[in-house]
Parts: C-alpha cells; structure tokens; sequence
C-alpha cells in the first residue's frame, strides 16, 4: 500500500471509465452522459471574466468559469467555494494548456499530438486524443486505454448562440468541460494546429 501511487489510481479512475461522475455534474445514472451548455457569445468576449456553465438545455447553472490574469481559467460548481479545476495557458513558443486541481497541485497538460490532433495528459503520461474542427467549433476525446479505444469521452460543438459539451456517463465531466473551454478560451491555436483538413 504506497499512498502516492493509491493517489494516482483514484485520479486515473476518476478521469477513466468506472468512475462515479463528479460533483455538480447532471446525474449520470439518468442518463448516458453529462450535458453542458454556454452562451458562445460569452465565452469569445475577452473583455469577460466570468460566465455560467449550464446544463445541456440551457436553464440551471451547474458552474460558474471564471477567466483571471495571466491566462488562468477556474471552473467553480455554482454552489461551490473553490474552483474544481484551473487551467493555465502555456508561457513562450510552446502552446499547451496545463491542468491544475482546485488546490493548485498538477494534474495534466494537453499539448499538440505529432500526428494530427492533441493529446490529454495524467502526469506524464497520454490518455487521450482530442480532435477539433474550427468551422463549427467541434471537438472530440478519445480515451487511449485499449478497452475504452472506440469509446468516445467528451465532445463539443457549435449549435446557435451556443457551445454545447456532452461528457460520456463515468469520465470526469468537470474535467473534461474545464479542458474543452480551455482549449477554446485560454489556448485556440491548439485547436487550430489540431484540425485534420
């Protein structure tokens, strides 16, 4: 029992199928996944510092994001006192996001894949493919754990005024929300060098 590495496998299994969905997020048990949307409008103005999260049919609001100086995005349950996750925009030449837990400690990064695409980091180590599309505003994640290969994580696109984002029932879906709008807000040239033409 080496409590670091119990750390880790409960962080794994809360990224990766078999794990309960996170706080806030819409029940996974009534459904196959979590529904999310925000106001497009919202998300593009950078003169903005916050707006809500809500869920996939617009109503409730499940998060509150807030984008603060130097390139910081933290995502807040509505109710919630600290944020559940911070992304960073990367520092430089080198285009990443880097991801952060509520409390500040290092979680991942996404960074561009050498192939097409970007890749979603544990730690060090690849668990997903993210794929974009700019025209509509679309991404896709793929878990790269051979038993969930086919499986489809999380996903976003444009519809209207609005981005709507649906996380798979047992992925993370604050998560993987926080990274989809982090991409789009703090990092969109990763999406831009990720599309496959």
């Amino acid at each position: 029992n080496i409590p670091w590495l119990q750390d880790a496998e409960a962080t794994e299994r809360r990224l990766w199928p078999g794990s309960p969905s996170s706080p806030g997020s819409p029940s996974a048990e009534k459904s196959n996944e979590s529904r999310f949307s925000v106001n497009l409008r919202e998300v593009l103005d950078i003169s903005r510092s916050s707006f809500a999260v809500s869920k996939g049919d617009g109503t409730d609001t499940l998060f509150k994001a807030n984008v603060v100086a130097g390139g910081i995005l933290a995502l807040t349950e509505v109710d919630g006192k600290d944020p559940d996750i911070l992304l960073r925009a990367g520092s430089g030449q080198k285009r990443m996001l880097t991801i952060m837990e509520g409390n500040g400690s290092y979680f991942g990064k996404i960074e561009i894949a050498d192939s097409r695409g970007m890749v979603l980091y544990h730690m060090q180590k690849p668990c997903a493919t993210i794929t974009a599309d700019v025209k509509d505003l679309s991404m896709q994640v793929y878990p790269l754990s051979a038993d969930a290969k086919f499986l489809r994580a999380a996903s976003m696109i444009k519809k209207g005024e609005r981005l709507r984002i649906q996380v798979s029932k047992n992925f993370d879906a604050s998560l993987l929300l926080g990274c989809l709008l982090g991409i789009v807000i703090l990092e969109p040239d990763l999406m831009k060098r990720a599309c496959h033409h």
